[in-house]
């Protein structure tokens, strides 16, 4: 018990602690993703038993690493997503049932593909990975364990409404609460597939110069 209880102590330290480097390394605006990269980067690093290292500096350098890398991967699913959302609220106002019909398909296609983008980022982060790979691989994840891939709805929409009901609380675990699903169901989804693979079970490679 009291062990259970050090461990949950101790990721809740963690989980502040990166999520304020994740505020602070945020507040260019334009890092923001690249700062949850490397979030996620020191979570599975965390995740995979890995502790001597000095957490500061190895956000900052993950940081560095992950600037383009993010925004190759990322910015194509945000926009698609914006898109999809955007033209959803549109077309529910409409008085013509089929465009009703219509805007809900593409609210579901928004959260399927928020769904693939919740494995998609972290394989991006473990691993060098062509684009096709990583969303092939996304996809097989997601569908392999649909409960964890209804997290990547779920833990958002959560951290939102804590954030509206317990600012001060919400703010701490903003970005690390999501994270860590999205790691913890990355690495188990790769476990299920994979095994104990070595290919599969490292965690984050270099990226090549």
């Amino acid at each position: 018990m009291d062990n259970r209880l050090y461990s949950f102590m101790e990721w809740m330290y963690r989980l502040v602690y990166v999520n304020v480097l994740w505020l602070l390394f945020s507040l260019p605006v334009i890092t923001a993703i690249p700062s949850f990269y490397a979030m996620l980067s020191i979570i599975d690093k965390w995740k995979n038993d890995e502790k001597d290292f000095a957490v500061f500096s190895q956000f900052t350098s993950e940081c560095k690493r992950y600037f383009w890398k993010s925004y190759q991967n990322s910015l194509l699913y945000i926009i698609i997503i914006g898109v999809l959302i955007i033209d959803f609220s549109i077309l529910r106002n409409s008085a013509n049932e089929s465009l009703i019909v219509i805007s809900y398909a593409l609210l579901t296609l928004a959260a399927l593909l928020i769904m693939v983008t919740f494995y998609a980022v972290p394989i991006s982060v473990k691993f060098s990975l062509k684009h096709y790979k990583v969303m092939m691989l996304s996809l097989a994840l997601m569908i392999k364990q649909p409960v964890r891939s209804l997290t990547a709805i779920v833990i958002p929409i959560f951290s939102i409404a804590l954030l509206l009901v317990q600012t001060g609380f919400g703010i701490l675990f903003l970005g690390s609460f999501t994270a860590y699903f999205m790691v913890t169901a990355t690495n188990k989804g790769l476990k299920k597939i994979y095994g104990n693979h070595p290919s599969m079970t490292s965690t984050v490679k270099p990226q090549s110069s």
